[in-house]
């Protein structure tokens, strides 16, 4: 049973605790942190509808000025992979890097979209390309957050 030295000896203690497990985890959880950002740079998000098999990947060891984002397909559930392709649009000025970041893809049937954020146009903004083809071809890309319309290819 709690009594008041026990509730004001917690009340001491407790602080104290939580000040030792902070100086112990935080440099652990940094650490664990960077590690996880090295890896997330290196993720290949995939999705699956019904035998096809779809992932896109930003590939940062890339020598175009840029860090693309790349999409291949499977149809026969993963077995094989298509020839890889270049999905995000060419950067051609050598002296700005064009970063594209945090990969996404969903699909049904033979629609597949794949979504990132880029800073091709200045500012990051969210973009979008789609297939209704089961990803052979792909539609411009569409800034979403623009009501003008997309980035030409």
């Amino acid at each position: 049973m709690l009594n008041h030295e026990s509730i004001t000896k917690l009340w001491v203690v407790l602080p104290v605790s939580l000040l030792v497990m902070a100086v112990v985890l935080v440099p652990y959880t940094q650490s664990l942190n960077a590690k996880t950002s090295i890896f997330r740079a290196y993720e290949a998000p995939l999705v699956v509808s019904g035998s096809n098999v779809y992932t896109a990947w930003k590939n940062v060891t890339s020598n175009l000025h840029s860090v693309p984002i790349f999409f291949t397909k499977s149809n026969d559930g993963g077995k094989t992979f298509a020839h890889t392709m270049i999905i995000s649009s060419p950067n051609t000025n050598p002296k700005t890097l064009v970063v594209n970041q945090n990969v996404s893809i969903g699909a049904s049937g033979k629609n597949v979209a794949v979504t990132w954020w880029t800073n091709k146009t200045g500012d990051f903004n969210p973009v979008i390309r789609t297939s209704s083809d089961a990803g052979t071809t792909f539609t411009n890309i569409v800034r979403l957050n623009s009501t003008s319309g997309g980035i030409n290819k």
